[in-house]
């Protein structure tokens, strides 16, 4: 029965005549959303490699730097005691 719809006539004329008035954005319009895309694409891989590489490279600072000293410094050592100690 879709076959047979007496609308369907009448809307591919106002689609045809639609697309005679419509014009499309134009060469200039087209260079703006390619830069925006290219910007946006960008930024994200910039922003995917600082949260890939920021955590590497403060695991591998950290893993090489000397161990903190306690604060106030460390009592010294007491003397072995044992059998032959003074």
């Amino acid at each position: 029965m879709p076959e047979q719809d007496p609308l369907r006539a009448r809307f591919a004329a106002y689609r045809g005549d639609l697309t005679d008035r419509i014009d499309g954005p134009g060469p200039d319009a087209a260079r703006r959303t390619l830069r925006r895309r290219r910007r946006a694409a960008v930024a994200t891989g910039a922003v995917a490699v600082a949260l890939v590489v920021a955590p590497i490279a403060a695991v591998a600072a950290l893993r090489d730097a000397p161990p903190p000293a306690p604060p106030g410094g460390a009592p010294p050592a007491p003397p072995p005691a044992g059998p032959g100690a003074c």
